[in-house]
C-alpha cells in the first residue's frame, strides 16, 4: 500500500503520531484496507478526527458528509448544525435528481415535503451548507442544481433515501422500486440495511410483498422493473432476518412457479440463490441453459449491475456490444470472496462466467483459471448438493 502511506504521510506531514495511527489501522483491518483502496475512500478516512464509528463504507460517508456540514456551517459562522435536516435534504435532492434522469432541473424549494418537515424553506433554500456539495448551473436567487461534488456522494444518498423510502408506506416503497437504481447505489443500500433490526426488516419483507402483488399484472416497463427489485431486495432481507426469513422464502419459492416474465424469473432465480434455499442454485442454472431469454437477461443483469451498460432501461439483454471488462473483475472478485451468500452463488457465478467467455469466443485470463482452480481446491468446504455443478462448471471454464 505505498501510495496510501504516501498520501498519509503527505496529510499529516506536520502530526507523525496521526499518520502513523492511520497507517497501522488501515494496515491490520481488513475493512479500512478496502476503505482505503479507493481514494475517495482514503480522503474521507484521512479527514475524520474519530474513526471509531466507521465500520463499512455506509457509515464512512455518512460520518464525512456529518463533518463536512458541520464544517460548512463553522465557515458561515454557525456553532451549531441540524446534520439530520442537511443530509435529508441532500438525500431528496439526489432522488430529484434521479427522477429527472440525472438531466438537473432541481430546485430546492421544489422538495416540498423537506420543508413540510422542517418548516424551515428560506434557510434551506438559501443554506451555503448545502449548496456547498451542490454543483449548479443557472445562478440566480435559487440555483438550479445540476449534481453533486462526486458521484459516489450521489449514489450514497440515492442509497440512504431509497431505504428510508422502502421502511415508509406502502406507496412509498412501491415508488421506490419503480426507480432504477445501479451496482454502487445497491451495495450502499445493502449495508445500509443492516443496520435494520428484525422487525423492520419484516415490515419491510411484507411491503416488498405487497407491492409485487400489486403489479403482478403489470408487465409495463415500471411493473416488471418493481417486481424484479422487489424479489431481490425480498432474498436480501429474508436471508438477514429470522423474523422475516419463513415469510420471504415461501414467498420466493411461490414465485417462481408462478411468475411466468424471464426478467422477473431472472431476479427470483438470483434471489433464491443468496438465500441459500433448497435446489435453488440447481433451478436457476438448469432453467437458463435451456431459456436463451433468461440466459441473455443473466448476462445483461450483470453487464448493467457491474457497470458496462449504465444508463440502458430495463429489462437488459446481453447484445454482444459493448465491453465486458467491469462484469469481468468484479465476477472474479467475487469467486475470490468466501462469504455464505457468494459461496451459495457461486455455481451461477461460475456458469455466467462461462457463458460470458462463450458468447464472445474469449479464453480465461490466467488470473480467472487461477481463481477457478483455487475454488476446486476448496471444494469439499461447499455443501455436497453444490459440488457436483461447481466441479463441472469450474471444469468447463478451464477447458475453455
Amino acid at each position: 500500500m505505498p501510495h496510501i502511506k504516501l498520501y498519509i504521510e503527505r496529510k499529516f506531514a506536520n502530526d507523525k503520531q496521526k499518520a502513523d495511527e492511520m497507517i497501522k489501522i488501515i494496515e491490520t483491518s481488513e475493512t479500512f484496507y478496502e476503505l482505503a483502496r479507493n481514494v475517495i475512500g482514503l480522503v474521507m478516512l484521512c479527514s475524520l478526527d474519530d474513526v471509531s464509528t466507521v465500520d463499512n463504507a455506509a457509515t464512512l460517508y455518512r460520518a464525512f458528509l456529518a463533518k463536512w456540514a458541520a464544517r460548512e456551517a463553522y465557515r458561515v459562522g454557525k456553532s451549531t448544525v441540524d446534520e439530520n435536516m442537511i443530509l435529508s435534504v441532500w438525500q431528496r435532492i439526489a432522488w430529484q435528481l434521479l427522477i429527472s434522469g440525472r438531466n438537473g432541473g432541481v430546485t430546492i424549494s421544489s422538495l416540498s415535503d423537506i420543508f413540510d418537515k422542517y418548516d424551515k424553506r428560506r434557510e434551506v433554500v438559501q443554506s451555503p451548507v448545502i449548496q456547498s456539495l451542490l454543483l449548479t448551473t443557472s445562478p440566480s436567487d435559487e440555483p438550479v442544481v445540476d449534481r453533486f461534488v462526486h458521484d459516489s456522494i450521489y449514489e450514497y444518498l440515492l442509497a440512504a433515501e431509497l431505504v428510508e423510502r422502502l421502511q415508509g408506506t406502502l406507496h412509498q416503497t412501491t415508488d421506490a422500486l419503480e426507480q432504477d437504481t445501479w451496482y454502487e447505489v445497491n451495495e450502499f443500500a445493502q449495508l445500509l440495511m443492516l443496520e435494520w433490526d428484525e422487525t423492520d426488516c419484516a415490515r419491510v419483507v411484507d411491503n416488498l410483498i405487497k407491492g409485487y402483488e400489486s403489479r403482478r399484472n403489470d408487465n409495463g416497463s415500471q411493473g416488471l422493473l418493481l417486481r424484479n427489485k422487489a424479489c431481490y431486495y425480498i432474498g436480501r432481507l429474508g436471508r438477514q432476518s429470522r423474523l422475516a426469513s419463513s415469510q420471504a422464502f415461501s414467498f420466493l419459492d411461490k414465485v417462481w412457479h408462478e411468475e411466468q416474465t424471464a426478467f422477473v424469473r431472472q431476479s427470483i432465480g438470483f434471489a433464491r440463490s443468496i438465500a441459500g434455499l433448497s435446489n435453488a442454485v440447481t433451478d436457476f442454472v438448469n432453467e437458463m441453459r435451456d431459456n436463451e431469454e433468461l440466459d441473455s437477461l443473466n448476462r445483461g443483469y450483470h453487464l448493467a449491475y457491474y457497470g458496462d451498460i449504465k444508463g440502458q432501461n430495463p429489462p437488459y439483454h446481453d447484445s454482444g456490444w459493448g465491453s465486458w471488462q467491469q462484469t469481468r473483475r468484479a465476477l472474479i472478485h467475487r469467486f475470490k470472496h468466501d462469504s455464505d451468500a457468494k459461496r451459495n452463488s457461486r455455481t451461477a457465478d461460475l456458469y455466467t462466467m462461462r457463458r460470458f467467455l462463450e458468447t464472445r469466443g474469449e479464453k480465461p485470463t490466467s488470473e480467472e483459471v487461477e481463481a477457478v482452480r483455487a475454488i476446486l481446491k476448496k471444494l469439499g468446504s461447499y455443501q455436497a448438493d453444490l459440488r457436483p455443478a461447481i466441479e463441472k462448471e469450474c471444469n468447463e471454464i478451464i477447458k475453455l
